[in-house]
């Protein structure tokens, strides 16, 4: 499987992949906007799921459906039926610019809200698909999610053409434990220091690599630390590893490989949405694509695919 797998197969180039498809001009996480991917020349996408509560797995990024559909509610307390009934509208505020003005976007007409079976039937050998499992809070009742996400994977016959990575390490270990084929792995965002340590207080495994960093004064480097250590991904078992692009030094991705991880992903540059963006200027820049493509990523996630396609290529 592994050779196969575009995210893991040896390549010349990190994989460009549309963050939720191409939002500059279609609605995220639509049919849509993975079909304007493939007519770009994307290689690869990334896309959000939930799960709802008749068990169904929705492409969907918010728990709240207000902000794409207007109708407000949970998609983890509707069915199937239910959100197959709501459209994301054609008039959406995206985030705050980079000026930090509302960000705006019209497309062309409403979208309805796809499934994960739909999105692998059409795309599945197509584009090569990192599916992101939403996290939820420590809630145990929503732990076995990653479990009928890697079902709904393996009924569609897609383990060689798609990654599942997720800030949610009791849903990718529950993955791992009934889907240890697919490969799968924990994403670090460089502003959740303070909650992983409190994450990882509840594995006994991981305790004292907690107690060995708090209280030190530099979270970012300790988060790099704890990152480049993988020591989540070897108690998941995980195969991959997600990394926003600000926590990556010039030896990280070698000392991910040495330590388990077969492919290393980045995320997100040219970004629409700066309000978690820490370093916007940095992650506009042609500079850090020419870094990020040097230091041998596997992909980079990015809002406006068809511009990385021309600065990776350069």
């Amino acid at each position: 499987m592994t050779a196969a797998n575009p995210f893991l197969a040896p390549k010349p180039r990190p994989l460009v992949t549309g963050h939720r498809g191409v939002p500059l001009v279609e609605q995220e996480n639509t049919m849509a906007a993975f079909h304007r991917a493939r007519s770009l020349g994307v290689p690869a996408i990334e896309l959000d799921v939930m799960v709802t509560r008749d068990e169904q797995v929705v492409c969907f990024h918010d728990d709240d459906t207000s902000r794409l559909t207007g109708e407000t509610g949970s998609i983890r307390k509707r069915t199937w039926d239910q959100i197959s009934r709501l459209r994301v509208q054609s008039r959406l505020c995206m985030g705050v610019d980079a000026d930090g003005r509302d960000l705006w976007i019209d497309y062309p007409r409403p979208q309805p809200i796809p499934l994960l079976a739909e999105v692998l039937d059409e795309f599945a050998g197509k584009l090569a698909i990192n599916i992101e499992i939403k996290p939820s809070s420590p809630t145990w009742s929503q732990r076995g999610d990653g479990s009928i996400v890697g079902e709904v994977i393996r009924e569609a016959g897609a383990e060689d053409s798609v990654i599942v990575t997720s800030f949610d390490f009791f849903k990718l270990n529950a993955l791992e434990k009934t889907h240890a084929a697919l490969h799968s792995g924990f994403t670090y965002d460089d502003g959740m220091f303070r909650s992983l340590l409190d994450w990882l207080m509840f594995f006994p495994e991981l305790r004292s690599q907690v107690t060995a960093v708090e209280g030190n004064q530099n979270p970012e480097a300790l988060l790099n630390l704890v990152m480049e250590s993988n020591a989540v991904g070897r108690w998941i078992g995980s195969t991959v590893i997600g990394v926003e692009h600000t926590l990556l030094d010039d030896d990280s991705v070698s000392r991910l490989r040495a330590r388990g991880s077969q492919a290393v992903g980045t995320y997100t540059l040219l970004p629409l949405d700066v309000r978690t963006v820490r370093q916007i200027a940095r992650a506009n820049s042609p500079a850090e694509v020419e870094r990020l493509v040097a230091l041998g990523v596997d992909w980079i996630e990015t809002d406006d695919p068809e511009r990385l396609l021309e600065l990776v290529a350069r």
